[in-house]
């Protein structure tokens, strides 16, 4: 089979959750199938993060999307009821060398990841796929929810465009998957049928981590920092959780790109790492790994990550959702400043619960979430809807 993978930018390196997906879904189908790549790029890909894809990838084509097109697109989204950043990634010329790749590769599917890259899709007789990941339009929405003045009024737009636009363009695509089933739901509400669920997985790295690192810091954070979920997150845990716990609590804040916010938080207390070389080392040193998201939608893959690598993990409710882990056995739940503190103070003052909690977490993600499983899952569901679609074109 071949497959054709179409992303917003190239899946390396694995700083941002749609590039970490999308990676680990064309690594482990490579393994069934033959996989082909055309990513939209605006700068240089360095010559190393290409040779990492290399190993999984029949072809690989970097599309260069110049910034006058994006401005263009941008201002002729104005008038349309094209999302916002559907048009940041969209460009004519782009458009019509996909159409000459996909004519020459003559792929079996074509695999489109995320609604931005919709407007990109071919008229072609062979099975089309779309990776919604996340409920974006829902996202937005919620961003609106907790924004001021203009940014406001910019993200209840764009939420609302792309809820529109999210569930037009599912009609024309044979097969939609999505992370989770809660967003799911948010974008089908009356025909979740017709949306399969295939979570995000962990790498068995996450599951084999160097356990002699010492514990310095009792809370760490840890996801792309220039994310405004991210930032949120980082900003609630220190203003408002660490100054209900002990003078003696200390927090570190690790990952790629920090916010000038995130900087600003860095004290005596606080730890604000920046990009870190293996990311695994900062899961290692915080002895609980605290995130209060609220707006951010589909399946937090750091919480994953730091409970395959047995670390404690306290998150909301809604961020459970997409995870499923039980409370007080695999994962703590908190929905506000005082819950978060006192689940922080409870398990660090626990050694027997801390121990539960940590094995608890490791087995369950071990158990339900590695790439290879999804990968499995995803490669059937492509497999039969491939026959499927086939049988009905033929008796039609």
């Amino acid at each position: 089979m071949k497959i054709l993978f179409l992303t917003s930018r190239l899946p390396y390196p694995l700083d941002k959750g749609d590039k970490l997906r999308a990676f680990h879904q064309i690594k482990a189908l490579s393994v069934h199938a033959d996989i082909y790549l055309i990513s939209i790029t605006e700068d240089d890909t360095p010559k190393e993060h290409i040779v990492a894809l290399q190993p999984f990838l029949a072809q690989c084509h970097l599309l260069r999307i110049t910034y006058f097109e994006r401005i263009v697109s941008l201002i002729k989204a104005i008038w349309s009821k094209l999302p916002f950043q559907a048009a940041w990634f969209y460009s004519p010329a782009i458009h019509k060398h996909i159409s000459v790749i996909v004519n020459d590769i003559q792929p079996d599917v074509i695999f489109v990841q995320l609604a931005r890259m919709a407007p990109y899709r071919i008229e072609f007789s062979r099975m089309q796929v779309i990776d919604f990941m996340d409920a974006f339009g829902v996202g937005m929405e919620r961003r609106a929810g907790i924004s001021q003045g203009i940014t406001q009024w910019l993200y209840r737009l764009e939420g609302r465009r792309m809820i529109a636009y999210e569930q037009k363009i599912a009609e024309q695509f044979d097969l939609r998957i999505i992370i989770s089933k809660q967003d799911g739901d948010q974008i089908f509400s009356d025909q979740n049928n017709e949306i399969h669920i295939i979570p995000n997985g962990i790498d068995s790295s996450f599951l084999e981590y160097n356990k002699t690192i010492a514990k310095t810091a009792d809370i760490s954070f840890i996801g792309n920092m220039s994310y405004l979920p991210n930032i949120e997150a980082a900003i609630y845990l220190c203003d408002h959780i660490l100054p209900l716990l002990p003078s003696h609590t200390t927090i570190e804040i690790a990952g790629t790109s920090p916010d000038r916010r995130v900087k600003s938080l860095a004290n005596d207390r606080v730890t604000v790492t920046g990009y870190v070389d293996d990311i695994r080392d900062a899961y290692a040193r915080g002895k609980v790994f605290c995130a209060p998201l609220w707006s951010g939608t589909g399946q937090q893959n750091k919480i994953l990550e730091a409970m395959a690598m047995g670390i404690p993990c306290i998150t909301t409710s809604s961020v459970n959702q997409a995870i499923g882990g039980m409370h007080m056995k695999e994962i703590l739940i908190a929905d506000d400043a005082k819950q978060f503190a006192a689940a922080i103070e409870m398990i660090l003052g626990d050694e027997k619960m801390y121990t539960e909690i940590a094995s608890n977490a490791n087995k369950y993600v071990e158990k339900n979430f590695r790439w290879e499983q999804q990968a499995k899952a995803l490669m059937e569901m492509l497999a039969l809807s491939k026959s499927m679609n086939h049988k009905g074109k033929k008796e039609s």
